[in-house]
């Protein structure tokens, strides 16, 4: 229709204009129930931050979080409870979280415990340090 500018700088203005918009906003538009927008990003830092040190997320909308997808909580579940095992230096309970995380059957977290499984001799030496 004349317009004769990058596709990029039509995607950053919508970016943009999206984080303009309010925090809510009506998913079906016919009157629906609203849906609170929350940053894939600002989740994320919940996996490596305690919830007290994410300003861009309150507990009310952590716990909302939760109950909406009860699989994010048990990632950020086991992610905290190996957190505790590190800072704790607590080798003794790592078989048994590993036990615990083989039984959510998330592909990423299974591939992590096999690293680990593979590099248990020095895991264990570590806590002696």
């Amino acid at each position: 229709m004349g317009y004769d500018g990058s596709s990029s700088t039509v995607r950053q203005y919508i970016t943009d204009w999206k984080r303009g918009r309010k925090l809510y906003y009506d998913r079906s538009g016919e009157g629906g129930r609203k849906t609170e927008t929350i940053e894939r990003k600002n989740i994320f830092k919940l996996l490596y931050h305690p919830i007290e040190n994410v300003s861009s997320i309150s507990r009310e909308q952590f716990e909302r979080i939760c109950n909406e997808y009860p699989c994010f909580e048990k990632i950020h579940n086991i992610i905290w409870e190996f957190k505790g095992i590190l800072t704790g230096k607590n080798v003794d309970a790592l078989d048994k979280w590993m036990e615990k995380a083989k039984k959510l059957g998330i592909l990423e977290i299974d591939s992590f415990i096999c690293g680990l499984e593979r590099d248990l001799d020095a895991v264990e030496e570590c806590d002696k340090i």
